[in-house]
């Protein structure tokens, strides 16, 4: 995408033989034919190459899907040679497309990045995808709130089943002392709560509790994001996430005390520790920090 080309590499001399020019270039795939489709910017064109003393050329090129695409990432082809195509933008979804380009149907709920009430339906930063033979369409989601390979029916746009991850090197998480079906993991910012099922051995992700990306200004995120608890306290019928020794209060440095709501989210309602992060020359105004909370008068 930098150089705005297609390359073409000889995998037994290892060297390159030859580039297309190619505006904004992303996934690419061949059919059954032979012609190589290509992402270009927020459109999908067919090449149809030749050979020429060994160097590979472009005789012909059409524009299949001119529209209905925001950001396509990747694209890959099934048997009757229909485009499945990851689009992210405000969709985040799998678009498929006849080989016509006729849009044919959308997989997955639109909307993207969550917050809250996690529905397993919506996609996030779908990237890499696959189909296998059994008519499943694998698609790998690159983002770690959840860290997620969705498995989908490419046929009916039924979601098969996810296949989660932790969001970071080995462990961790904090069941809820009070409800042992309760797992809180934080890590990088975010904040994530599963429900747990002892019976079976399975934990399904309930709600993305903190993500940071949406929800403050850069100036929030650089305040509190970063040092999100996971331990959670029931008090009067109310969830809080509190900090502990093992995590970033043994730093002495500002972690929140956090207060789930009944939307499954969860906002700073208190600090603890050093204030040094708030401002490089000292101790902030009392009244700053109230005002960037409005929203939770207590």
């Amino acid at each position: 995408p930098v150089d705005n080309e297609i390359v073409f590499i000889d995998l037994q001399t290892k060297l390159k033989i030859g580039s297309i020019p190619l505006s904004s270039p992303r996934g690419l795939c061949f059919n059954a034919a032979g012609q190589l489709f290509a992402i270009s910017g927020t459109t999908i064109v067919r090449l149809d190459l030749g050979m020429e003393a060994g160097v590979p050329f472009v005789q012909q090129t059409q524009t299949v899907v001119a529209s209905s695409l925001e950001a396509p990432y990747a694209l890959t082809l099934d048997a009757s040679g229909n485009l499945y195509v990851t689009d992210k933008g405000n969709s985040h979804q799998v678009k498929v497309f006849s080989a016509n380009g006729a849009l044919l149907r959308t997989i997955g709920n639109p909307g993207g990045l969550q917050v809250g009430h996690y529905d397993e339906n919506r996609m996030q930063n779908p990237e890499g995808l696959a189909l296998d033979s059994r008519g499943q369409l694998w698609v790998c989601e690159y983002d770690a709130w959840p860290k997620r390979v969705s498995v989908w029916d490419a046929a009916t746009g039924k979601l098969v089943k996810g296949l989660y991850g932790p969001p970071h090197y080995g462990g961790g998480g904090t069941i809820d002392p009070d409800d042992p079906t309760r797992l809180f993991f934080a890590q990088y910012g975010n904040l994530t709560q599963w429900r747990l099922d002892w019976s079976k051995g399975e934990a399904k992700l309930e709600n993305i509790c903190v993500r940071r990306q949406i929800m403050g200004t850069p100036e929030e995120i650089d305040r509190w994001h970063q040092r999100i608890p996971e331990r959670p306290m029931t008090i009067g019928g109310r969830t809080y996430l509190v900090p502990t020794f093992s995590g970033f209060l043994r730093y002495n440095d500002n972690t929140p005390i956090c207060l789930l709501g009944d939307d499954g989210v969860a906002w700073p309602v208190a600090f603890v520790g050093t204030l040094r992060r708030w401002a490089p020359d000292g101790v902030r105004a009392l009244p700053e920090v109230i005002d960037m909370y409005p929203q939770d008068p207590n």
